[in-house]
């Protein structure tokens, strides 16, 4: 879409949006089944891990996660997620706009993901106010990763802050759910990515 300046001011407002919202990540095999058991296996771990069960939650699923709507809502009730918020499956994201802005984040955080099994290889310009020389060339995947690392679900600042070293806190244990099934690469490459956040200076 990069030639496509209307889709491309759409997307970096999506990105300016995200800015006012928390990440969680799903990593899963694919698979429709497969998926929607992770989906809420997933936002159940979320939620009790940030304590988020006291607010009022809604979670809206996209068209296609699950096989039907019956089996969505069924497996809401087994991992009792419809306990901890309200769910909407079978959704469609041209009227829940907020789906837009999932996709957007599920699609970045799979490319970084990809870049850590060595499957995306590319560079772009750091770009002007980067702090850094505008025609550096940084891997997309820390690029990205810049982008969003503030916006993780994270348990907290760290204890101890001697030096920059210190600033990394633990996103694994509140943002991230990686399902059964995934083999030892992608969960190895999942837990590096998302596992911990560094908070310190990166310029």
């Amino acid at each position: 879409m990069d030639r496509e300046a209307k889709q491309v001011k759409l997307r970096e407002h999506l990105k300016e949006l995200l800015h006012e919202y928390r990440i969680g990540v799903v990593v899963a095999p694919i698979g429709r089944d497969t998926f929607g058991l992770a989906a809420m296996e997933g936002i159940s771990k979320i939620i009790r891990m940030n304590r988020l069960e006291r607010f009022d939650l809604s979670a809206f699923f996209d068209q296609g996660v699950f096989s039907s709507s019956e089996a969505g809502k069924e497996l809401a009730r087994q991992h009792g997620v419809e306990q901890l918020c309200k769910v909407a499956v079978e959704q469609d994201s041209r009227v829940v706009g907020g789906l837009q802005l999932a996709d957007l984040v599920a699609h970045t955080c799979a490319t970084m993901l990809l870049e850590r099994l060595g499957l995306v290889r590319k560079t772009v310009r750091a770009g002007d106010n980067s702090r850094y020389d505008p025609d550096m060339p940084i891997e997309l995947g820390f690029e990205l990763w810049a982008t969003l690392r503030y916006q993780f679900l994270k348990g907290g600042l760290p204890r101890t802050v001697e030096s920059n070293a210190d600033m990394v806190v633990d996103v694994d244990g509140y943002c991230l759910h990686i399902a059964e099934g995934c083999t030892t690469e992608v969960r190895a490459a999942a837990a590096e990515r998302f596992g911990k956040c560094y908070l310190g200076c990166i310029h």
